[in-house]
């Protein structure tokens, strides 16, 4: 339970911090802490959609999704767009996600 809500507070922590304030939108605190509240149900109710789909997928008793679609190859398209040049973009970072991403199930299917 304790990885479930660690996750859920990051994201709704990165929703609020990294993509409404860094917009350069003013909000107080008490404002910012009832919209994190708000995108914690929010992504609970995403990830508990993404269980359900993925019900089928899971690979043992370890809980494993299947590895056919790896988030790896996101991250390594973003490492390596962050890498391959000192400033990178949030388009670039996205592009490289999107690139990574792609390769994969390509390689994949």
């Amino acid at each position: 339970m304790a990885n479930l809500s660690a996750a859920l507070n990051s994201l709704a922590s990165t929703t609020v911090v990294d993509f409404y304030r860094a917009r350069g939108k003013e909000v107080s605190d008490a404002r910012a802490l009832k919209m994190a509240r708000a995108a914690t149900v929010v992504w609970g109710l995403v990830l508990l959609g993404i269980a359900i789909a993925a019900r089928h997928s899971i690979v043992g008793a370890g809980g494993r999704v299947d590895d056919r679609v790896d988030s790896m190859g996101a991250l390594l398209g973003v490492f390596l767009a962050g890498s391959a040049y000192e400033e990178t973009a949030a388009g670039a970072a996205i592009a490289g996600t999107v690139a990574g991403l792609a390769t994969v199930v390509a390689i994949h299917f």
